[in-house]
């Protein structure tokens, strides 16, 4: 396989990679939104159990929600950033086998100018004694 065949390839698989990190990042940010919605849900609940002496049984259970909500949103906070890294390093990744490439086609580029200017030499390298023959 060829340079730009392999560099193709690993461009695409980390593109891939990627999107599914995204993804997934996007996945727990929005499980850690409706956590923290959760919380505020509860805490509104409490404040209104506050003003009822009805409610006031529900103030018990309301709390511990609030409790493993907080708890359950710091776990899945520390996941969050986690997955952010991680994504930035794939990103890195990415960017990478991107640069990798161009830097690639811009010497093969370079090469193939190279090529023509070095033929084209040799061709009037070639001429002028012929040139001087018919003279």
């Amino acid at each position: 396989m060829t340079r730009e065949t392999l560099l193709k390839r690993l461009i695409r698989l980390r593109e891939l990679k990627l999107r599914a990190e995204v993804g997934e990042l996007k996945e727990r940010a929005g499980a850690l939104e409706e956590i923290e919605r959760l919380i505020e849900q509860t805490r509104a609940g409490a404040d209104l159990s506050m003003e009822s002496p009805a409610m006031l049984a529900e103030l018990g259970a309301l709390g511990e929600i609030r409790l493993k909500s907080h708890r359950r949103a710091t776990d899945v906070g520390k996941e969050v950033a986690l997955l952010k890294q991680k994504v930035w390093r794939t990103r890195k990744l990415a960017d990478a086998a991107r640069d990798a490439s161009g830097e690639l086609g811009r010497r093969k580029r370079h090469e193939q100018e190279r090529n023509v200017e070095i033929e084209a030499e040799q061709f009037l390298g070639w001429k002028k004694p012929l040139d001087r023959g018919n003279q």
